[in-house]
């Protein structure tokens, strides 16, 4: 009995064994469903596909056009500024301009319609600006009518070099009581935006711009087209060609055999 006694605890011991691995496995496996679980969660998604890398000259073209809409900005503000500030060369313009119709206003009412066209003005000006940054967007993210912000961007790019042009023989007014050094930081300001804008004219021509526009492609389309329709004229001329050729053809032939019928209907008669 004695010797007995310890074999039967050896089973005792492996079952409790197994029970408490039993016990213990679905905590473990419960940890390890959330581990996954997490590490799924935290996991990063796949990043969508990002567009074509933009070529040199529009990165060139889209900087300079962000730096000509920034500073000629600053130059509307600035000129709104001076303007308010001074506007005694807006008030004889305008009344000037009042003499010389022949009617009468009081001096109030002159002063609201020169604030107010000063105000308006720079509205629109404000407006332009927004609408050229809206094109510059289009463009940037090569939307289908970055085409047409391109044009327009031209356009613009070409009337701020004009100015640059016209501002060299410009002054300021001599008799107002802005301080110099205004009018001479607005022209710089304006000779910025102008040698910028010449810059944009030369990026905005080139092909690898055109062709992140669309405007090459189309323009490829166009030439297609062209030469395709060219062909189709110059198919349908050889046709009308062989045409006519073939009919002088038949009507040579009916002659010579009207030719030959008579002669032998004359070779008969003289027998």
């Amino acid at each position: 009995m004695v010797n007995l006694q310890p074999q039967s605890r050896e089973p005792e011991l492996s079952t409790k064994n197994a029970t408490k691995a039993n016990s213990v496995s679905p905590r473990a496996d419960g940890a390890k469903g959330k581990n996954l679980q997490e590490q799924s969660v935290t996991s990063p998604s796949p990043k969508k596909s990002q567009r074509p890398q933009q070529p040199e000259s529009v990165r060139f073209y889209t900087r300079l056009w962000a730096f000509v809409l920034v500073v000629e900005f600053v130059h509307q503000v600035l000129n709104i500024a001076l303007a308010l500030w001074d506007p005694s060369e807006l008030q004889a313009q305008a009344a000037s301009s009042i003499e010389e119709s022949g009617q009468a206003i009081s001096e109030s009412l002159l002063n609201f319609g020169v604030y107010g066209s000063i105000v308006l003005m720079g509205l629109i000006s404000v407006l332009l600006l927004g609408l050229l940054a809206t094109m510059l967007y289009l463009l940037n993210k090569q939307h289908k009518r970055a085409g047409l912000a391109r044009r327009m961007l031209f356009f613009f790019g070409l009337y701020f070099t004009f100015r640059l042009v016209v501002i060299f023989g410009s002054s300021g007014n001599p008799l107002s009581e802005i301080p110099e050094v205004f009018y001479i930081i607005d022209g710089n300001l304006q000779v910025l935006v102008g040698v910028a804008a010449v810059l944009t004219l030369i990026f905005g021509g080139r092909n690898e711009t055109l062709d992140y526009t669309g405007e090459l492609e189309r323009m490829r389309q166009m030439e297609q087209e062209l030469r395709a329709e060219q062909e189709r004229r110059a198919q349908k001329k050889k046709e009308k060609q062989a045409k006519k050729q073939a009919e002088r053809e038949a009507r040579n032939s009916g002659k010579s055999e009207d030719a030959q019928k008579a002669q032998k209907t004359s070779q008969d008669a003289e027998r």
